[in-house]
């Protein structure tokens, strides 16, 4: 004879928790990067590597700051060369050396510029890798906590598998035994019938046989 209703009863709660731990188990809830998280992690991997200014972006600075350095290089030039002819000295060492200075002050003007873009784009991407590493980290906690969470829903899956077929045996052996027929039945008299049904009360609960 299959197990009395009863039994099973008793041992829902248990089965019930066993098939929400296998459920989570077989469909954890996947993590999903969201559009932004994308564009900020393609955006960390590209300064990583070329840092926050393309080449062309400080090729074009660099551009722009020797246009203006050469601008004020022949303003200046032609300032000092009009001082000097006012004072007779065009052909002398005097306008060559002055106007030298003013080239040589240039040229320092530009290589400090280019030197300042390079260094704070290196520290750019010293900043980006060591973001991307964080986020590596990040990334790793996030899956180690979600396999821990497997293995407890496995766990509990197991854990309450037994509680069920624990609470059916417990049932069977202390209340009920088997007839000459080899079908079960209580070993107590505290058996309702009610519109051709069994029924017994258990702990203040009425549950059908």
């Amino acid at each position: 004879m299959p197990i009395p209703a009863m039994a099973w009863a008793l041992a829902a709660p248990a089965i019930s928790k066993t098939v929400s731990s296998l459920g989570n188990y077989f469909n954890p809830v996947k993590y999903k990067k969201s559009g932004l998280e994308k564009d900020y992690l393609s955006e960390l991997q590209r300064r990583s590597k070329e840092g926050v200014l393309t080449g062309g972006m400080q090729r074009e600075i660099v551009s722009q700051t020797s246009r203006a350095a050469n601008q004020m290089a022949d303003v200046g030039k032609s300032q000092v060369q009009g001082n000097i002819v006012r004072s007779g000295l065009e052909n002398s060492a005097v306008m060559h050396q002055s106007t030298a200075g003013i080239d040589a002050e240039r040229i320092r003007r530009v290589a400090e510029t280019a030197r300042q873009i390079s260094l704070k784009n290196q520290m750019s991407k010293v900043g980006a890798q060591d973001a991307l590493g964080q986020y590596g980290m990040d990334e790793t906690k996030r899956k180690y906590s979600m396999a821990l969470k497997r293995r407890g829903d496995l766990t509990n899956a197991v854990n309450s598998a037994g509680s069920a077929v624990g609470s059916i045996a417990g049932e069977l052996n202390n209340n009920w035994e088997k007839d000459g027929s080899g079908n079960w039945t209580r070993k107590d008299e505290s058996i309702i019938e009610l519109d051709g049904k069994q029924y017994v009360i258990i702990d203040g609960r009425v549950i059908e046989i």
